[in-house]
């Protein structure tokens, strides 16, 4: 009877989060999967299939530098489990607007052994690091591909600064998080004159000593310096990655060169940080017609930017989301 009862929720369970799921799939692709869809069906399959296989590579990538930095705690941790937190985060990213993609990765990471305050100073670590790849890669292709990029950007060099500007305050203000102790004192002040209740004291307590754990962790990789130096080449490999696939959708229909391509697309990527929209729902595709528009025809410009959406937004979510049904439907079991 037990059973019988333990078996019916665990259905209950699985059709309401595959509702979720798919409400949240509805929710974020209402109106961009119809056009990408369209102009997918136009496209040459060889190229669809290259842009999937770079959007692969890229994803593969950052599971890597998951997984290096993952081994020093948990040495069993391996590359795999690496890409499929990343392959997770692709998804969550997508369903919760941008919201959910860290928290993932610190619940995938317990799951493989790494406590959520290690967890917490892997994933913030990964987000600074990354900033600071993506401001330094933009500025060195704006210095070496200068004719080109004051040629048609010049009027843009004051978003390029305020791109780096945002990047500045976010990497100041997550190193703050993770290893300044004034700054922990101020929040847990705050919370005890919020939580005065003799209740959540052992919440308190124990929050302080997640703080310092965290201060520990964190400045014990800031401190380590190979580690940062592995994790930048590992970063920007993968950006090299994702900056070639408008090349391959473009291929053929200018004499603009890789690096020219690579260039511009390392621009569209510091812009999109200029303006915040949940998970770059939306600025990604604003900016990247923008930037090519000049260089391309605008119909041009557009449809590739739809193929560079799939590629580097709707393909991971999609292998993220079967890996998460298939590790629901594992554990479910």
């Amino acid at each position: 009877m037990d059973s019988q009862k333990n078996n019916k929720k665990k259905f209950i369970r699985n059709i309401i989060f595959t509702v979720i799921i798919f409400s949240a799939i509805i929710l974020a692709f209402k109106d961009s999967f119809k056009p990408v869809l369209i102009e997918l069906v136009h496209t040459n399959p060889v190229i669809v299939l290259f842009v999937s296989l770079f959007a692969f590579v890229y994803i593969c990538v950052e599971g890597i530098n998951n997984s290096f930095v993952a081994k020093r705690y948990e040495p069993a941790f391996t590359s795999a489990q690496g890409i499929k937190i990343s392959f997770y985060n692709c998804f969550y990213k997508v369903v919760t607007f941008g919201s959910g993609s860290p928290v993932s990765a610190m619940y995938y990471l317990n799951k493989c052994g790494i406590t959520p305050t290690i967890g917490l100073s892997i994933t913030t670590f990964q987000y600074i690091i990354q900033k600071i790849t993506i401001a330094f890669y933009a500025t060195v292709c704006f210095a070496v591909n200068n004719k080109l990029m004051l040629k048609h950007y010049n009027s843009y060099c004051g978003f390029l600064l305020a791109g780096y500007g945002i990047t500045l305050v976010i990497v100041t203000f997550l190193i703050m998080l993770c290893i300044s102790e004034g700054f922990h004192r101020l929040l847990l002040r705050l919370s005890n004159r919020v939580l005065r209740k003799t209740k959540y004291k052992d919440k308190l307590d124990n929050l302080e000593s997640e703080l310092s754990a965290l201060r520990y962790e964190a400045k014990y990789i800031l401190k380590n310096k190979g580690c940062i130096i592995r994790l930048f080449i590992g970063n920007m490999i993968k950006l090299s990655v994702l900056y070639s696939i408008p090349f391959i959708i473009l291929y053929g229909k200018s004499n603009f060169t890789l690096f020219d391509i690579i260039s511009v697309t390392s621009f569209v990527n510091v812009l999109t940080g200029v303006l915040p929209t949940p998970a770059g729902i939306g600025s990604t595709e604003v900016v990247y017609t923008l930037m090519f528009s000049a260089l391309f025809e605008n119909i041009l410009a557009a449809s590739s930017m739809l193929i560079y959406r799939f590629a580097s937004y709707i393909f991971p979510f999609m292998i993220g989301g079967i890996l998460v049904l298939i590790n629901h439907k594992r554990h479910a079991l």
